[in-house]
Formats: C-alpha cells, structure tokens, sequence
C-alpha cells in the first residue's frame, strides 16, 4: 500500500506488566483487522511489556496466540507459588525472557528486521560499590516521606533512588532501535521489562549496564521516541485522556489529575486505574486476564470504527477463548 508522508504513523504501547494482555488484544485486533493501518507503520516502539506486545505485532503477529498460551502458564505458575517475592526462583523477569526465547522466530533475520523499525525504551544504570548507601530505614519506605521529599529529590521513583542506589549517566533513559543478534533483541525486551525488586535481586545486565523498566520516569514515552513527526497512537489499559487507544469510560467527572511520584506522565486517580495497577503487578485468574484481552480487542475496534479504517463486516469479535 502505497501512502504519502502525511499518512504515515508510529504505534507505541505502554507499559503494563500483567496486562501486556490488553496490548496483546490490541495487537490482536489490528492484526485481524487493520491491516491497511498497519501498512502505514514506520515504527513500533514500547514500555516494559508493551515492548513485547510492539515487538510480536512488528515481527511475528502470528505468534500472538502462542505467547498468550506461555502468558496462561506463567500466570498459573505464580498464583500456584502464591505470588511473586524478590526470592522467586526462576524471578518473573528471568521467565519472561524464557518466554521470548520459546516465541519469537529463529531464522537468522529477526534481528535485522527489528532493526531500524523497532524502538524500545529502558533505563540503565550502573551499581554502586559498595551500595550500602540505600537508606532503608522506615521513613525511606513511607509514601508519604516520598511525596515530602519529591519536590527537592526529584518527581519520579527512579529520580528518588538512583543516587543512593545506582550511578547514572545523564542520558540514562534509551530508546533502542539497533540489535546485532536474535539474542540481543530478547535482552533489550527483557532489560525493558525489569521492575527493581519485583523482578528480582539482581538486574538483567548486557553491554556493560543494567538495565530497568523505562516506565519508572515515563510509561509512556509516544511520539519522543522515535524519528521525525509521523503521527503516534498510543496504546494503553490506563485511563487518560492523551492514550488514543485505551479504556473509554463514562461517569469520571471526579477523576484527579495529578503528577505521579512513580512516572513523569499525569495520572487519573481512578477506581479503574487503582484496579488496573493492582491487576498489573499482581497476576489475577486466567479468566480475568482473558477479560483484558478482549477489552483491548474491543477498545482498538471503537478506535478503528471511529477513524472509519474498519468495515462493518470486518469488526466480528474473534478473540481466545
């Protein structure tokens, strides 16, 4: 399909841990449903698991079903452990690269094709030796001593902590679009996706850093990570109102905006919101991850419908079971 300069877009999906699930109903849609859309795509970018989400629909859209099939197990997994915790052997994130490992293709030209097309977000950050100097005293651990000291430590989380716990360089947020192997693609995703503590002990390490979920200082980065002035749609289970594609609920009139401690983005301190964290981080049943699966599904159809890209005779709900 051939489109001029005008017509063309960049995808982008937030972070959401758990609820990669609803970016991977989202993926789905677009896939089954928007092809023409999607032949307007220069670039694929994302946040933690949104990265995953960005990557399967870049390179492998046929593989959707099997990473929700390996997303099924992980989650049976956890809930029969009784949750995640720092000791969790295999950690979360060390499965989730097991995951990519299984999924993504191994034809010698993965890395090559994401190359240039794929752009994913991280922090890096190098420990400090020794790095006893994390204060873990109760006040340190007291949100509300957070919100005292936001205003001279920083206004995210990782602006509070990087130097008692980790070096950094000025550019430690990184936007990467250039991968020399299959193996070093997983890496990336994997580094992305890396939550302090909740992920383990120890960060994924490559190139000489560790790496960390970007959406510590921004969950979702759209437009600024990627090259020249093409129009971004933003994908995200949150609620706001800068995410085109995203829940659309009625009756928020008494939604707050306020800047997040956690990530430079405003956040609307929402019933829905304070759910949909909680389901993030804390993996509910199978059924439930199903139902944000098709939430996304159904989101992206309304998105499709209202820029008249879908037919009525293409939007049949065709989701997992």
């Amino acid at each position: 399909m051939n489109s001029s300069a005008e017509d063309r877009v960049n995808l982008c999906f937030g972070g959401s841990t758990f609820l990669g699930v609803y970016q991977l109903g989202v993926a789905h849609c677009l896939y089954n449903n928007a092809k023409e859309l999607l032949d307007r795509v220069d670039f694929y970018g994302g946040v933690s698991t949104g990265s995953i989400a960005a990557a399967i629909l870049a390179l492998c859209p046929d593989k959707i079903t099997e990473y929700m099939e390996e997303c099924r197990l992980l989650v049976d997994r956890v809930r029969q452990a009784n949750g995640i915790t720092p000791q969790s052997d295999p950690t979360i994130t060390s499965q989730f690269k097991q995951i990519l490992q299984k999924v993504l293709p191994n034809n010698g030209c993965l890395e090559s094709e994401a190359t240039g097309k794929l752009y994913i977000a991280s922090n890096r950050f190098r420990m400090q030796s020794p790095c006893y100097n994390l204060p873990m005293s109760s006040p340190w651990l007291d949100p509300h001593e957070w919100i005292r000291l936001s205003p001279t430590m920083g206004s995210t989380a990782i602006d509070m902590f990087r130097n008692h716990l980790m070096e950094t360089s000025e550019d430690y947020s990184l936007v990467t679009n250039s991968y020399e192997s299959r193996d070093i693609l997983i890496e990336v995703l994997n580094g992305s996706c890396y939550i302090p503590i909740w992920g383990g002990i120890k960060p994924p390490q490559h190139g000489g850093w560790y790496w960390m979920d970007a959406g510590l200082t921004n969950n979702l980065p759209s437009g600024v990570m990627f090259p020249g002035f093409n129009k971004t749609i933003t994908v995200s289970p949150f609620l706001g109102d800068t995410i085109d594609i995203g829940p659309k609920l009625k009756n928020i009139s008494n939604a707050v905006r306020v800047s997040s401690i956690i990530t430079s983005n405003p956040v609307d301190w929402t019933a829905w919101n304070f759910m949909v964290i909680n389901d993030a981080l804390v993996p509910q049943p199978w059924h439930r991850q199903i139902e944000y699966f098709r939430t996304g599904y159904e989101d992206t159809l309304l998105f499709l419908r209202s820029g008249k890209i879908v037919r009525d005779e293409e939007e049949e709900l065709c989701v997992l079971s």
